[in-house]
């Protein structure tokens, strides 16, 4: 049988101060990629920016959407691009169309491939 004296037994102070680092760490239950700790609410706004996606995102989506053309339209599909960069890359497939068409206006080459007058 083992018996604890007296001595032993955990002092107040010590207590105190685990309840405490315990109740910190069950505030940060996640990590950042610094290792610093993410309060759960902290943790759900970075995965739902995420999805979103930031600026950043639309006008790269835009650039592809506008240069690369409806090649891009693969990646409007794909679950792992981020919404506004899906956005970007529709919204710069549309300009691109929207100003050919104007240049194609303009130029007087908008005739029928028909050969109807």
């Amino acid at each position: 049988r083992i018996r604890l004296r007296p001595s032993r037994l955990p002092q107040q102070p010590l207590l105190d101060l685990f309840d405490a680092s315990a109740d910190a760490d069950a505030d940060a239950d996640e990590f950042n990629a610094t290792g610093t700790a993410v309060t759960a609410g902290q943790a759900a706004a970075i995965r739902a920016q995420s999805l979103v996606g930031t600026d950043r995102d639309f006008v790269w989506g835009f650039l592809l959407g506008f240069f690369v053309g409806f090649v891009m339209l693969f990646w409007v599909w794909m679950p792992t691009v981020p919404h506004r960069q899906k956005l970007g890359i529709l919204t710069g497939i549309c300009f691109h169309m929207a100003l050919r068409m104007i240049k194609e206006n303009e130029d007087g080459g908008g005739g029928d491939d028909l050969g109807v007058e």
